[in-house]
This record gives C-alpha cells, sequence and structure tokens, in this order.
C-alpha cells in the first residue's frame, strides 16, 4: 500500500480542485434570447462571443469541405492516371 505523506495530500487535493474549476469555468451554458436584446455589457460580450463562434464553425466548415474537395480531385487524378495507360495499352 503507498502512504502519501501530508504535502502529497494536500497537492493532490489542491490539483483536483484546479482541474474542476477549469471544467467548471469551460462549460458555455446558453444566453438567455431575452437577455442578449438588452443592452448591458454582459449581453453585448455574449452576441459578440456567439458571432465569434459561429464565424469559427463556419470557417472549419469551409476548410473541411475544401479538404475533401482536393482528397477527391487527388483520387480523380489517380484514377485518370491508372485508367489512361490502360486504355492506350489496349489499342
Amino acid at each position: 500500500m503507498i502512504k502519501l505523506g501530508n504535502m502529497d495530500a494536500f497537492f493532490s487535493i489542491v490539483l483536483s480542485a484546479i482541474v474542476l474549476r477549469m471544467f467548471f469555468k469551460s462549460n458555455n451554458k446558453e444566453s438567455d434570447p431575452h437577455e442578449l436584446r438588452r443592452n448591458t455589457v454582459k449581453a453585448r460580450w455574449d452576441r459578440k462571443r456567439i458571432k465569434a463562434e459561429k464565424l469559427k464553425q463556419e470557417e472549419k466548415l469551409a476548410r473541411k469541405t475544401l479538404r475533401d474537395i482536393e482528397k477527391q480531385k487527388q483520387k480523380d487524378a489517380e484514377l485518370i492516371s491508372v485508367i489512361l495507360p490502360t486504355i492506350n495499352n489496349d489499342k
């Protein structure tokens, strides 16, 4: 059995408290639509944050779409490079 000293137990408790605090802070809650229409500092910040998140998601989706298109182009090019010599050799 492993015996922990007083300092080890203290650091374990502090570390777990820090991890739990970070977890609960990172948990974004949905803002109330009525609150977003108000002209308070928090509402303006929430509107700006929501707008930034939407832009980030759109950019991520656009990058994914471009990656998929590039992959498809490469597959098509590989397929053509295999098929054309086969057709030319059969003639």
